[in-house]
């Protein structure tokens, strides 16, 4: 027959266990990665009677934590989300608040300087105007060097993030390996039963895994959990991690990169995580700071491009054609540890400014064909196709290549054009008397001429031509035509452009037999502002993209595309932050540690220990009182 003794024994052992548990869930809840947990009971085998089946009390089967696999994995899939767009956010916001900065970015020293240059040109003579001039020159070749360095020590700083996030997910996994091992040894132990405090360890190791890269996780049939990153890499298999590394990129010695494997196996899988900080480090660093670094060099070398150009073609205050007023970092060209001898050079072609793209480029060869690829958007260009061969430069996309000798079969080169442009920029001229504001040469017509004929002041279009400051005089010898020093006569249009030793000017009118016009060096005219003019120009002057955007708008075009990925980073922030708090309400619901539904529980297991314990004095009193009777 049932024994009640036994019965209330196993509901005493049962409410122990209730109250354990509950006490345990109690003391657990401010636990980062707890889940609770709850006693499993199920009644024990009835005895049969002959008047039917008689309870023999309750066995406790299992203690199993409240977890959700599928609550779980979401959660895991929002903080790898939420980790990518906060490092993606985080950096974009310190690149916008480099360049959009209004008191150190370079828009401000810009239209410094175009400012004191109209100064100069309102005054000519004027050493103290042309003094600043000078000041605010240097000031803007130092704000270019400041921004470059700004983003260049941010892009330092990023990589030593991406290794120290490296070296997390490494211990993250090696601790998700030995927490499988434990697991294993303890259901080993524990007769098949669940390692509650040991899978709540595990799964939070996995969340902090999420933050940093994408996961994905698959429970084997001995409670181990496989785990996968990226493109499938497996990370974690049973009681083995497999390592992350970090190296150089071959290509840019400045980019740390992410690699998977050992040896000869090792390969780099920095684009391939998908999600987490660590893939929001490497997309914000190649799609913003490379990019601005790119679009600020790029700015440099069209500036100093442009005004150099011009200011070789006019005149100091010494007489003397200008010389270059700034100076940039030239194209990085990197051998990738080539197999062939081959030697790339590359050069900015002032003639085709713009064309200059804002990225970095490869050049490969592959036995056949010499192509050129376009790092940021993917396209490539068949320079063979356009004639290109070793000592024949061509002139593509801005820059100028020049090979010396083939390449060989798989070889390749890595073209910077512009990553030491702003770095390295610097004012050339530090003598305000050799600011070239006036133009070379100057025309007038002779006091004695007759006719309506009017002249233009000469344009410089060949400032390298050996008798661009010779005198030269031109005579009508009819009102249909001239000569020039004496030359053969030559017929005369009125407003036709007359070219001779690197200028051009035009005479309009209508002029008479004898009349003259001079065009001689224009040393000594130090009230000339002529070429200050056309430098002043520049500022307003399309230049990049084509020949659609002006320097200006070039620099707000920066600042524009960065702030369309600040604010675009920032949305999505926000947006999946709401839904990781969702996943952690929803995930808390199942398996946080309420208190006052623990302290409700505790009373109930209280109670039912109590019960059991009077079912077992009850018992003793029959059995007391059975004996009493057998005595008598």
């Amino acid at each position: 027959m049932a024994d009640p003794l036994n019965i209330g024994v196993s509901g005493l052992l049962a409410a122990q266990r209730n109250v354990a548990t509950t006490n345990h869930n109690i003391a657990n809840a401010n636990t980062e990665g707890y889940s609770r947990q709850r006693v499993g009971q199920e009644a024990r085998l009835p005895q049969a009677s002959g008047s039917g089946f008689i309870g023999k009390g309750v066995d406790v089967s299992t203690v199993r934590r409240l977890a959700d696999n599928f609550l779980n994995k979401q959660l895991e899939n929002t903080l790898s989300s939420e980790g990518k767009f906060a490092a993606y956010a985080e950096y974009a916001r310190f690149v916008e608040g480099i360049v959009a900065s209004e008191n150190a970015g370079v828009a401000p020293a810009m239209t410094a300087f175009f400012d004191a240059l109209q100064d100069v040109n309102n005054d000519p003579n004027s050493s103290s105007a042309r003094t600043v001039l000078l000041g605010a020159a240097e000031a803007l070749s130092a704000r270019f060097n400041e921004q470059a360095a700004q983003l260049a020590e941010l892009e330092r700083g990023l990589n030593a993030e991406i290794r120290s996030q490296v070296a997390e997910v490494n211990a993250l996994t090696s601790q998700i390996a030995d927490i499988n091992r434990k697991i294993v040894e303890a259901r080993g132990i524990g007769g098949n039963q669940p390692a509650n405090d040991l899978l709540d360890q595990r799964e939070q190791a996995v969340r902090q895994l999420a933050e940093l890269t994408g996961v994905q996780t698959v429970e084997q049939t001995d409670g181990t959990l496989s785990v996968f990153i990226g493109v499938g890499l497996p990370v974690v298999n049973g009681p083995l991690s497999y390592a992350l590394s970090t190296q150089q990129n071959p290509n840019d010695s400045t980019r740390t990169e992410i690699t998977y494997g050992a040896g000869a196996s090792q390969t780099i899988v920095s684009d391939g995580l998908g999600r987490g900080r660590l893939a929001g480090l490497v997309d914000v660093r190649d799609e913003v700071i490379g990019s601005a670094r790119n679009q600020i060099g790029r700015l440099a070398v069209a500036l100093s491009e442009t005004l150099n150009a011009q200011h070789n073609e006019g005149l100091d205050l010494n007489g003397a054609l200008g010389g270059d007023l700034f100076s940039v970092g030239g194209p990085n060209v990197i051998n990738p540890g080539n197999a062939g001898a081959a030697a790339l050079t590359v050069q900015i072609d002032p003639a085709t400014l713009g064309d200059l793209q804002p990225t970095d480029y490869q050049l490969r060869f592959d036995g056949t064909t010499y192509t050129l690829e376009n790092l940021t958007t993917g396209a490539t260009t068949d320079l063979s196709g356009l004639g290109f061969t070793p000592g024949t430069p061509l002139s593509v996309a801005g820059l100028r290549l020049d090979l010396d000798t083939p390449m060989t079969a798989g070889d390749s080169f890595r073209i910077q054009p512009y990553r030491y442009a702003a770095v390295r920029m610097q004012t050339e001229i530090s003598d305000p008397n050799l600011i070239a504001v006036a133009a070379p040469v100057r025309s007038q017509a002779a006091l004695a001429n007759v006719g309506s004929a009017e002249i233009t002041q000469p344009t410089v279009t060949d400032v390298n031509n050996a008798n661009l400051q010779s005198t030269v005089t031109i005579e009508f010898t009819s009102p249909n035509a001239y000569s020039i020093d004496g030359g053969a006569a030559q017929p005369y249009t009125s407003g036709d452009d007359i070219d001779i030793n690197g200028w051009r000017l035009s005479i309009s009118g209508t002029p008479v037999a004898g009349d003259t016009f001079t065009v001689q060096s224009n040393v000594g005219g130090t009230g000339d502002n002529r070429n200050g003019l056309l430098l002043a120009d520049i500022q307003q002057t399309d230049i990049l993209n084509g020949g659609t955007t002006s320097l200006k708008e070039g620099y707000a075009e920066i600042v524009g595309n960065i702030g369309a990925k600040t604010r675009s980073a920032n949305l999505s922030l926000s947006s999946v932050s709401v839904l990781r708090e969702n996943a952690e309400v929803a995930q808390a619901e199942v398996s946080g540690v309420n208190l006052d539904e623990e302290a409700a529980n505790l009373l109930r297991f209280q109670q039912a220990y109590n019960a059991s314990a009077q079912v077992i004095q009850i018992s003793n009193q029959l059995f007391e009182s059975l004996l009493a009777a057998v005595r008598s």
